[in-house]
């Protein structure tokens, strides 16, 4: 800013000589007020242009980080599974944004309490709308003879401690899904397009392919797809929101309440069985 203020001023007010301040010989060519705004506006052009492809590539370091996390997650131990999955998902894309990563991803203390509640309630409507109506379409598919679907609590068959177990690895792996997806990724897509509705599209497909790997390696099946499918959708509508509501509190803490819950309602809170017809 104070760079493009000089400028300014110079090109405004300042006489012809310094045009022949700049550094190389063939500046001299650029006489007057206007050849010097000429080279300067060209060389904060070149420097944002630099600038620009060392996000690009921070930005492929980053995801091409998590995505190998997730083929490797199929061969470690669950414990490092869940280390590395904070690291590289949580902590990584907090680390390499230069300053104030919390504020540039929208953490804020302000209306804690209206976050929380906005995130609860996208997950309760996501789940009513995208969850139920995919269980019930994979129940068509897979339904054997003489079965039916129904939803019943999944808590009173788990112990207590079953419970808060399932509860915190819930959080660990889907609050840095969130911070990954979300508010590093869409918001560094700006080093690719200034389209904010292709932002959200493309972290939103990313998103949901990566569940792919849930299913390795039989990924080309029905349940894959429609499992897949309506992560997308989750990403997809996470993602707006995050995008153009979170003047309105839903910020990346209401994007990770939301993911939070949404799982919780799946698999701890409602679940679905199979029992004879």
């Amino acid at each position: 800013m104070e760079r493009n203020n000089r400028i300014s001023a110079i090109c405004a007010e300042k006489p012809s000589f310094y045009a022949y301040t700049l550094d190389s010989p063939s500046d001299l060519s650029y006489t007057g007020r206007k050849g010097f705004c000429r080279k300067e506006e060209f060389i904060m052009e070149q420097t944002k242009e630099r600038s620009r492809w060392a996000g690009r590539l921070e930005v492929v370091l980053v995801m091409a980080a998590g995505e190998v996390f997730f083929i490797a997650a199929h061969y470690i131990s669950i414990q490092l599974y869940y280390i590395w999955r904070f690291l590289l998902l949580a902590v990584l894309p907090l680390a390499v944004i230069p300053s104030h990563p919390f504020a540039y991803m929208g953490f804020t203390r302000k209306k804690i309490g209206k976050q929380l509640l906005f995130g609860l309630l996208t997950a309760v409507i996501l789940y009513l709308v995208f969850a139920i109506p995919s269980q019930l379409i994979l129940f068509q598919l897979y339904r054997p003879e003489g079965y039916r679907l129904i939803l019943e609590p999944c808590f009173p068959h788990m112990t207590s401690g079953e419970i808060v177990k399932q509860a915190v690895l819930l959080i660990i792996s889907s609050a840095p899904e969130e911070i990954l997806y979300r508010g590093y990724f869409q918001n560094r897509l700006s080093f690719f397009t200034s389209s904010k509705p292709a932002r959200v599209v493309i972290q939103a497909v990313l998103f949901g392919m990566v569940h792919f790997l849930n299913y390795w390696p039989d990924i080309f099946t029905p349940l894959a797809f429609i499992q897949v499918g309506s992560t997308a959708v989750f990403g997809f509508v996470v993602g707006w929101f995050y995008l153009y509501k979170r003047d309105k509190e839903f910020t990346i803490l209401s994007a990770m309440t939301t993911h939070v819950v949404y799982n919780w309602l799946l698999q701890i809170v409602v679940g679905s069985s199979m029992v004879p017809a």
